[in-house]
């Protein structure tokens, strides 16, 4: 495993002729939120006290595309030195999918999209600060933004063509928007007797072709990523107190949500394997609350003044079949939560995640360019 140790965050803007400026000793405040049912990660950055030109910069326009690399160095504190030494090899460079191994780095790309907006706030006053005031620029990104917006289809298809025909169709009018093929799923052997006009958006073709695939489709770091339902990411990361898992896994009505440090190596559609203990526990409590609010109700429908002892009344109102628990501890992320504060302890990712049955790993090739 990775050592969470050391911090590391670089928060990179790129303009049009893709030069781009890094930033990430400022004071950096994040919260990124992708799920499989949404279209692509959403992005809300804070960041304090920058330079009047390059705010003026960001906030003009000048740069239209944002990738934040965020995780831990994995170096430990030299023992002649009171703060750990970053060798220069790692300096200003992420690594795209990190090794997991004893002592290593464990940082990536935990987000990349197009800049919606940015605008200028302020916090404090000359009054009460004895200072100028703090200058906090916000910006929302949205991961391929620009192509759902305005990309489209416009073409017409003979007769006996397939699903994978309109999803390479699709592919390629999502091209000029720097968007290339990611994980995809086995498309269906079906061809239609009949031609075909397409005058959609291509995110509406897209939403055609998931359906047909009975699949989920987002944008994922720049990536066109589509993952049936029946199916995960073979990448499994292990979560435990010693791996970054903080506190005991929550126990809800449609899965298990976990939080543990920010991990690059955690994605959409992945795997995590975590102890069942806490979980078994956590689904008895439950069932004990929902047995004794059905005995409650069907007592007092048979009008039986000899009620059993029921639950408090609010669990009585919010008592809801616990989701099932994977036998073996292994589950299937489908949601992210991203908080993150250079300055501050928030460093923290929420998982959203459903029981591994049957599915089964994406082991289909990338669809071609």
């Amino acid at each position: 495993m990775s050592v969470n140790w050391m911090r590391y965050c670089e928060l990179l803007l790129e303009d049009a002729s893709k030069a781009s400026i890094i930033l990430g000793d400022l004071k950096v405040d994040f919260k990124i939120v992708t799920h499989v049912q949404s279209k692509g990660s959403t992005a809300e950055i804070k960041i304090y006290n920058l330079s009047a030109e390059t705010r003026n910069a960001i906030v003009s326009g000048k740069y239209k595309k944002l990738r934040l690399i965020a995780g831990y160095t994995g170096v430990l504190p030299d023992k002649n030195e009171e703060e750990p030494v970053i060798p220069d090899y790692m300096v200003g460079k992420a690594i795209e999918n990190p090794p997991v191994k004893s002592g290593g780095p464990n940082y990536g790309e935990i987000f990349s999209g197009e800049i919606r907006y940015a605008f200028i706030d302020k916090i404090g006053s000359k009054e009460s600060t004895q200072a100028s005031p703090e200058s906090v620029l916000k910006i929302q990104a949205i991961d391929g933004h620009q192509a759902a917006m305005e990309a489209t289809v416009n073409t017409t298809v003979a007769a006996g063509y397939d699903a994978s025909a309109i999803h390479r169709l699709t592919l390629r009018s999502f091209n000029p928007y720097g968007v290339t093929a990611g994980a995809t799923g086995t498309m269906p052997p079906t061809r239609f007797p009949r031609g075909r006009v397409l005058y959609q958006t291509a995110s509406q073709v897209m939403d055609n072709v998931a359906a047909q695939c009975r699949a989920t489709w987002q944008f994922v770091d720049g990536k066109l990523q589509m993952v049936p339902e029946e199916s995960y990411l073979e990448r499994i990361v292990v979560l435990n107190s010693q791996t970054g898992m903080i506190g005991a896994p929550e126990l809800t009505t449609e899965g298990v949500n976990i939080k543990c440090l920010i991990d690059p190596t955690l994605r959409l559609h992945g795997l995590v394997h975590i102890n069942q203990a806490a979980l078994n526990s956590m689904r008895n409590a439950m069932e004990s609350v929902n047995r004794a609010a059905a005995e409650e109700r069907e007592a007092a429908a048979k009008g039986n003044k000899a009620q059993p002892q029921a639950a408090p009344q609010g669990e009585q109102k919010n008592a809801q079949p616990p989701a099932d628990i994977a036998a073996d501890g292994v589950y299937i992320v489908k949601g992210i939560t991203y908080e993150g504060d250079t300055r501050d302890e928030n460093w923290y990712m929420t998982l959203t995640c459903i029981v591994r049955d049957k599915q089964t790993a994406l082991k289909a090739p990338a669809a071609p360019h």
